[in-house]
């Protein structure tokens, strides 16, 4: 086989099949027939052009077998980007259903089920997978189920597209708009309200849902008495203002809130921080909380009181700009 070109310029590939002729014993002449292999040539090479994008795109071609956890029998092999490789799926050790995370699975199986049952040839899904290492990442999934010739249902071929980054843009402004609602919420109870208690129970349950945490408390600062008073809060039991409960602090016991109305300065400590404040540590123990933020309450720039924002769930770290928003 060998390519040539032809005098209007384009390449033609024959194939050359011959075999010597005998005659007592002595080659006398050659036979044979030639093909032209043109067109097998052509898609041979854009075979090789299509597996040579896909191995260098986010697109993986999966196909998988119409049983438990979907085995997979056919796989691309840059689906290495999820860390395993392709072996270790088409054995039989990893079945798809294990890399699908385990949040959206049920839901996967069910939409499966429902467009496997309506009789459709084609369908697609949004979902997470997780790689080897744990990490979590989007992909959009376009499925064509195969069916035998009684009509029942025997693979399922998948094309996934990584779509991590988009589902992270999404997710960002779906927050930016919730934020923005929540800011122009909390505004309009400032700016249109007499009613201390409701401002504040507008703002508090804005900031618990902005910081998604579970409490949220309000102290006035007695500076006669360098004494810390709650005036409000809103907590897990709901809000709590007419009749918050008698807690006084004395800040010459808590240097680093003291720190925060002085120098009207955010800050913000986990229970297994290593250089946490001690007396902090304390009221964190036995507040049963792992996370810990403290606002200062600013006017006409001096500090009258503080914000507590508090977490029993997970130890977190707020980022500056979740920060500069509560604030």
């Amino acid at each position: 086989e060998c390519g040539r070109t032809r005098k209007d310029g384009r390449v033609e590939y024959p194939s050359f099949n011959v075999q010597p002729v005998y005659h007592q014993g002595q080659i006398v002449a050659v036979e044979g027939f030639i093909r032209d292999i043109t067109q097998r040539r052509q898609a041979e090479q854009a075979l090789r052009q299509a597996n040579w994008v896909i191995e260098n795109s986010p697109v993986m071609l999966f196909r998988w077998k119409n049983a438990k956890g979907w085995p997979v029998e056919l796989v691309s092999e840059n689906v290495t980007q999820l860390g395993y490789t392709p072996e270790e799926l088409l054995s039989g050790a990893v079945p798809y259903a294990t890399l699908v995370h385990p949040e959206d699975l049920e839901r996967v199986a069910q939409e499966v089920q429902a467009y496997s049952s309506d009789g459709v040839e084609r369908f697609e899904q949004e979902y997470r997978v997780l790689t080897k290492e744990g990490a979590v990442r989007w992909v959009d999934d376009r499925t064509v189920i195969e069916r035998d010739a009684q009509g029942l249902i025997t693979h399922y071929q998948g094309i996934l597209m990584d779509i991590t980054d988009r589902k992270r843009a999404e997710m960002e402004i779906k927050k930016l708009n919730e934020e923005l609602l929540t800011l122009q919420s909390i505004g309009g109870a400032i700016a249109t309200s007499l009613d201390v208690q409701f401002v504040l129970d507008t703002v508090s349950r804005g900031m618990a849902g902005l910081l998604d945490v579970e409490s949220c408390y309000f102290s006035e600062w007695d500076k006669a008495s360098d004494t810390l008073f709650e005036i409000a809060a809103f907590t897990q039991e709901g809000w709590r203002g007419d009749e918050p409960e008698p807690e006084a602090y004395q800040l010459a016991d808590y240097r680093l809130t003291r720190e925060v109305l002085v120098e009207r300065r955010p800050a913000q400590m986990t229970l297994n921080q290593p250089d946490i404040d001690p007396a902090e540590l304390v009221y964190m123990r036995k507040a049963k909380i792992k996370t810990l933020v403290m606002l200062p309450m600013v006017y006409q720039g001096q500090s009258i009181g503080l914000v507590d924002v508090e977490d029993s769930r997970v130890e977190r770290t707020f980022t500056g700009q979740e920060l500069a928003l509560a604030q």
